[in-house]
Order: C-alpha cells, then sequence, then structure tokens
C-alpha cells in the first residue's frame, strides 16, 4: 500500500484494522496532504478482508471512518482494495454520506480492476475511491476526470503490472 504525492504531507498515521486470523492483519494508511495554505486533503489508503464477511468489513470502514468524520481537513477521501463490489458497499457508503469518485468524475462504465476479470470479460471493480461530505459543505469536491490505470500489458512481455488495475480520479478545487 502507498501514495505518492510531491505535495506536503502534514501528517501521517496508520490504523490497524479489526481483523481475522484468516485474513491476517489488515491496516488503513492516512495521510494530510497539504493542497495549498490552509487547505487540506485527508485521504486513507485501505485494504479490506477479502474474506465473506460483511460484518468483519463493516467494523473495518467504521474504524476508518471515525478517524476520518473527526478530521478537519477540507477534503477527506478514502480510496483503495475494498474486496468488494460498489453495489455490495452501498449500505457501508449511505452510513456515512460516501459518493463515488469515480461517478463524480464521470468514469466509464463498465469499470474493472481484476486482471483476471477483465481477461474473462467480466465488468468487476473491488477498488474504489469514495469523498465524505465535511460538516462545514453542503457539496462533495469536484472532479473532473476518472478512469483505470495500469490497465494494459506491457509491450514486449506482454505482462500486466498487477493483478489489480488502478483507479484514478482528478480532483480540483
Amino acid at each position: 500500500m502507498g501514495v505518492l504525492t510531491r505535495l506536503a504531507v502534514s501528517h501521517e498515521m496508520i490504523i490497524d484494522l479489526p481483523s481475522n486470523t484468516a485474513d491476517g492483519g489488515r491496516k488503513a494508511q492516512l495521510l494530510t496532504i497539504e493542497l495549498s495554505p490552509g487547505v487540506e486533503l485527508l485521504i486513507a489508503n485501505i485494504h479490506l478482508t477479502h474474506l465473506a464477511d460483511e460484518a468483519l468489513r463493516q467494523r473495518q470502514w467504521q474504524a476508518v471512518i471515525k478517524v476520518m468524520q473527526e478530521s478537519g481537513a477540507a477534503f477527506r477521501m478514502i480510496g483503495g482494495d475494498w474486496n468488494a463490489e460498489g453495489r455490495d458497499l452501498a449500505d457501508l457508503r449511505a452510513t456515512a454520506s460516501a459518493a463515488d469518485c469515480y461517478m463524480l468524475g464521470q468514469g466509464e462504465e463498465p469499470r474493472c480492476s481484476l486482471l483476471a476479470c477483465h481477461q474473462k470479460g467480466l465488468p468487476i471493480c473491488v477498488d474504489h475511491f469514495y469523498t465524505l461530505h465535511h460538516s462545514n459543505t453542503s457539496n462533495y469536491p469536484c472532479f473532473v476526470r476518472a478512469g483505470a490505470v495500469l490497465n494494459q500489458p506491457d509491450a514486449g512481455s506482454g505482462l500486466y503490472p498487477s493483478d489489480h488495475f488502478g483507479i484514478r480520479v482528478t480532483l480540483v478545487y
């Protein structure tokens, strides 16, 4: 897991998420990035359980959301490998008024983030970015672009960079 940025990171935190011994330890990485003087973005990078345990996934989500909702950052985003499709996350998103950054950025559908599914023609996406309302505003940030990245094989070897494609969203403020 990682977040690449050339902007100043003003705060970072690792959260140990609720886990199951069959799944191993799960963590969330949180960074507060200074977009401009006085304007911060809190971004959480997550990798939730791969087990078919929705109660565990919900406890993991709630652990991250609790910290994020306490933040005074102007913008708050959570993204990574959810190990669940968007339609399966609807209840979780509703509890935090989270909006799908890919949809806000007019990303093309159907979206796919798993190489094995792509190769079988199945549009399954388990990697997502969501943005959270800030209590001081009534709107979500503006996303001007969204799409899949790292979804093409290397021209020479035919190999893909990963078994997951990346999801890219562009935020403007």
